[in-house]
């Protein structure tokens, strides 16, 4: 384990034009939510999370004497909330970003075989930004649960197109995909972002791609590949082990010079975890900020919602909207959903009941 120690920020609101709120109460990446508590946990001999300190940011000398137990807090701490650095342009403005889903593929989880056709795909991409989203994240490869990989030929053969015509009209677009041939082309095209489900596990050229072209990357959280990440997984803490995955990612990066500012992360929302891992993450969704970077979560639709609740997919959406609004107010940055429209109304009158 690299990490002794974590770090939760607590009483999270909006508090967008409260003026007492300064820049060290207001989260990095989201400056209409503001936090007044700490919440320090560490893990006992079961490893599990464990509360050990409170510590309300006003109370500098409660701060002062936690730091000589806790090395590098203060630095942490820092790591969560606005400071005067420099922030890459696609982290501004309104938060949280929606990241409209689009799936050119015949066998993906909730709409495989929707939009296979491209000019359905460019339709339906036209329709999501219509409906407010700020980002459409065009995928060709299905990574639910069980699923193959297909040749990165395919999948370019079917996102190339689409990708084309949304960057030729200025379209902030991000492609998921963990094959650097793909990455290549699409970037080429002026793609900003590349969704990598993998997490850099499954092509070893996508560190090389990502540095070249310094663009936004979403390291995510996985084991295993598609086909056989669901098949028992298990964690001693998944917590843990997910912040020193990031940690380690993190870290590998650096060391070859890559712009780590750049990097959104995601948990991974079933990808190699049960039930129990999904729900832990989104109650813990918090103790990844003192990364420094955003977060993005996906939950839109997601099978584990439809096991908790006992319905199909087509009607979970309630389900993901109040997850969606429980992960804003935990802090994230980008929520992926299939949803825009009504995810992003959600989120406006969340805000507007709370100002």
């Amino acid at each position: 384990m690299f990490n002794n120690y974590f770090l939760l920020p607590s009483n999270i609101k909006v508090i967008k034009n409260d003026l007492k709120y300064k820049s060290k109460n207001k989260l990095k990446y989201n400056s209409d939510l503001g936090y007044d508590y700490i919440e320090l946990y560490v893990l006992d001999k079961n490893n599990n999370i464990k509360l050990s300190e409170v510590i309300k940011l006003s109370n500098d000398n409660l701060l002062k004497k936690v730091s000589l137990k806790y090395s590098n807090l203060r630095e942490r701490i820092s790591k969560i909330h606005q400071t005067r650095e420099e922030i890459p342009s696609l982290f501004r403005g309104n938060q949280p970003k929606i990241m409209g889903i689009l799936n050119i593929t015949k066998d993906s989880f909730y709409d495989g075989g929707k939009y296979f056709n491209t000019s359905k795909a460019i339709d339906q991409a036209y329709k999501l930004i219509k409906e407010g989203a700020d980002i459409i994240d065009v995928g060709g490869e299905s990574t639910r649960p069980g699923s193959l990989a297909i040749p990165p030929k395919e999948e370019l053969d079917r996102v190339f197109p689409v990708v084309q015509e949304l960057c030729k009209n200025n379209i902030n677009v991000s492609c998921d995909t963990r094959n650097s041939l793909t990455m290549q082309k699409v970037l080429d095209e002026g793609v900003k972002i590349i969704n990598d489900v993998s997490g850099l596990n499954y092509d070893k050229n996508s560190l090389n791609v990502i540095k070249k072209y310094n663009c936004y990357y979403v390291l995510m959280h996985s084991v295993k590949t598609p086909a056989d990440m669901q098949i028992n997984p298990k964690y001693q803490n998944v917590i843990s082990e997910i912040y020193d995955f990031f940690l380690e990612k993190i870290n590998i990066m650096k060391e070859i010079k890559i712009n780590t500012s750049k990097i959104i992360i995601d948990p991974g929302i079933g990808f190699g975890k049960n039930d129990n891992h999904n729900f832990q993450i989104l109650k813990y969704l918090s103790i990844f900020l003192d990364l420094g970077l955003p977060v993005l979560i996906g939950l839109s639709r997601k099978s584990f919602i439809g096991r908790f609740i006992k319905n199909e997919k087509e009607d979970r959406l309630p389900c993901s909207i109040s997850l969606a609004l429980d992960s804003f107010l935990k802090g994230s940055s980008f929520i992926r959903v299939h949803d825009v429209k009504a995810t992003k109304e959600a989120i406006n009158i969340f805000k507007k009941a709370n100002n």
